[in-house]
């Protein structure tokens, strides 16, 4: 029996239906598969870094693709670039509950266990303030505000300045260390409302150089402040190395991985179970590569809103993402934070009130 050519017709018009609707299933369900993969591939990995840092840019993409696909009426694509900005949202934001094996730190870290884990739990909470200014843009006037809110450790990235210094341990009845830098990133100084403490020697504070461009600066610094009237509370302060500039993205985002996996073996073996972490880590908590060695090393982030840009080119900003850390040991309780006035600066303070827990909330 012979077929008609309007059968033949209507039989690729049907095949062509089934085409069409095995590929928009196709897309329905491999565009956010793709987007959860890569995610998943790149999540704790140098590149999720740069995903991370630039997931503003990449959901107004997301959200642009689906308000035109709604605008020309294709609400199939609509469905499917919105289930891809959702499940990519979820790749970078999924919270860190994996461990990674971290490495071996200086051998005279470990001497120094002792007196991050053996000294009596303080007796009251601790105020930090911590905040990563220009070097270029003084803020001698603006810290008088800051010191209205009577932090016990204030540490600054971006200046050792003695005078500034000496002004913020007066005004604390304190101590000032002074850690110096280079002339783009400025040096670093730790202020405590009592004092610096020895550990078995004749020092008070130690640094660990990480990596680094030749010139760059990116460092841990140790030390054991006691707090009058509270204790003594041990202390890391980190800033991981800064970009170059564009042609230095991918090297920039693999030293902070390393420089981030190094600050974990080093917390690790200190004893995390009452350390303070205040780092200006340069990119955000969720990116994966950062978080990962601190969670394994027994630290927890404690959760702010984001603190840059504040200004871009003298402009008003929106901040996008928090770049300065706090990240506690499991004796630590985070009972309030806050993002205080930027002053002009890229980055805003960053305040945070910690509590002690007690045996009864372990």
């Amino acid at each position: 029996m012979h077929r008609t050519g309007e059968q033949n017709g209507a039989d690729i018009q049907q095949t062509g239906k089934w085409t069409h609707r095995f590929a928009q299933t196709l897309i329905l369900a491999g565009l956010p598969a793709v987007v959860l993969t890569f995610g998943a591939l790149f999540a704790d990995k140098p590149l999720g870094i740069l995903l991370v840092l630039g997931e503003p840019l990449l959901l107004a993409g997301g959200l642009y693709l689906v308000v035109l696909s709604v605008w020309n009426r294709n609400f199939f694509m609509a469905t499917a670039f919105g289930f891809a900005v959702a499940i990519g949202g979820y790749a970078i934001h999924e919270p860190t509950t994996r461990y990674t094996a971290l490495g071996g730190s200086p051998e005279w870290v470990r001497e120094l266990r002792g007196c991050t884990i053996l000294p009596k739990p303080v007796t009251g909470p601790v105020r930090i303030l911590t905040w990563s200014i220009d070097p270029q843009k003084p803020i001698d006037t603006d810290i008088d505000t800051l010191l209205t809110y009577s932090p016990d450790i204030v540490v600054i990235y971006g200046t050792d300045s003695p005078k500034l210094g000496d002004k913020i341990s007066a005004a604390l009845d304190g101590e000032a260390k002074f850690f110096r830098g280079n002339q783009d990133v400025g040096g670093i100084m730790a202020i405590v409302r009592g004092s610096f403490q020895y550990c078995g020697g004749s020092e008070d504070t130690w640094e660990i150089n990480l990596p680094a461009l030749q010139g760059g600066s990116s460092q841990v610094l140790l030390g054991f402040p006691h707090i009058t009237d509270i204790g003594v509370v041990p202390l890391m302060m980190v800033r991981l190395d800064a970009m170059e500039g564009p042609a230095d993205l991918l090297p920039w985002a693999d030293r902070v991985a390393v420089g981030a996996s190094q600050t974990g073996a080093i917390a690790q073996s200190l004893g995390t179970r009452r350390l303070i972490l205040v780092g200006n880590l340069q990119v955000p908590a969720q990116a994966q590569a950062v978080a990962l060695p601190l969670v394994s090393s027994g630290l927890s982030d404690v959760r702010t809103n984001p603190n840059w840009p504040h200004h871009y080119m003298g402009i008003p900003f929106l901040p996008q993402h928090a770049l300065d850390h706090i990240w506690i040991g499991r004796d630590w309780h985070a009972q309030a934070t806050r993002i205080l006035d930027a002053a002009g600066q890229q980055r805003a303070p960053i305040m945070v009130d910690l509590v002690p827990e007690t045996r009864t909330q372990r």
